[in-house]
């Protein structure tokens, strides 16, 4: 295990090159290439020559699915999706846990891939589309009045 000071997949996998020659390996389909897991406390974000970034604040675990080798920092570069749902999140929470795998795959964008994001986990109560699903199967499953009897007297 190595502590590093930013966990992203330039960092746990390699260059923009080696995620190129990953994601073609795949011949269309999603290589995954780290497991990330987590707790996030915080977001911060900057202007790089490269534009706007965000990151998680917090505490996380990276894996190299090829070599195994595991990273742990305290600053996590992910794709946006998983970062604008966690920071979304934050706002109702003190923190959120989150287990996800990060994979690439061809595309027609400039850098010739792009990231999938597959949660491992259920993010559990700080996940608000989770306890809204949660109201909704509780409410479907609540027992149905008996229209047969509805409205008569016993």
């Amino acid at each position: 295990m190595q502590i590093i000071k930013k966990v992203s997949a330039s960092t746990v996998v390699g260059s923009t090159k080696e995620l190129r020659k990953l994601a073609e390996s795949g011949k269309g389909k999603s290589v995954d290439i780290m497991r990330v897991v987590g707790v996030a406390i915080g977001v911060k974000s900057g202007m790089s020559s490269y534009g706007e970034w965000v990151a998680l604040r917090g505490n996380f675990s990276a894996t190299n699915i090829e070599t195994g080798e595991e990273f742990r920092g305290s600053t996590l570069y992910v794709p946006d999706e998983i970062t604008d749902m966690i920071a979304a999140q934050l706002s109702a929470a003190t923190s959120v846990e989150f287990g996800v795998m990060i994979g690439v795959k061809e595309s027609d964008l400039i850098i010739g891939y792009e990231y999938v994001v597959t949660p491992l986990m259920d993010t559990g109560e700080s996940d608000p589309i989770a306890a809204i699903n949660a109201r909704i199967d509780h409410a479907l499953e609540a027992p149905k009045e008996d229209k047969k009897h509805a409205g008569k007297k016993k």
